[in-house]
C-alpha cells in the first residue's frame, strides 16, 4: 500500500494502519511527479494508495499510468469538497 503524504499527523496514522494489517508500507515523496509515482507504484506492486488531499491530482495521472494501481484512499475531511467529489466522478476510481 504506498502512502502519498506530506509530513503530516495522519501519515503517522496511515502507515501503522497498513502495518497493522500485515501490509507492506511503501513511503512515496508527495514532491514527485506522477511518472515518478506511477514508477513507484508499479515496481512495487502496490494495489492501493492512501493520498493526503494535496496530492490527488498527481495520484490520480499516475493511476492511468500504474498498471496495479486499483484504489484511491483520501481522508475524511477531504471527501467533504464538491470539488474532489467531482474529480473522483470523473476520474472513474474508486476514491474512498
Amino acid at each position: 500500500v504506498g502512502i502519498l503524504f506530506p509530513n503530516h499527523p495522519d501519515y503517522v496514522a496511515a502507515f501503522f494502519a497498513v502495518a497493522g494489517i500485515g501490509a507492506t508500507v511503501v513511503p512515496i515523496n508527495p514532491l514527485l511527479k506522477s511518472d515518478e509515482i506511477a514508477h513507484i507504484l508499479s515496481d512495487s506492486n502496490a494495489h492501493a494508495l492512501i493520498v493526503h488531499a494535496a496530492s490527488l491530482d498527481e495520484a490520480l495521472r499516475s493511476q492511468s499510468r500504474s498498471a496495479v494501481l486499483s484504489k484511491i484512499f483520501v481522508g475524511a475531511a477531504a471527501l467533504e469538497s464538491a470539488s474532489l467529489a467531482q474529480q473522483s466522478q470523473n476520474s472513474g476510481i474508486e476514491i474512498k
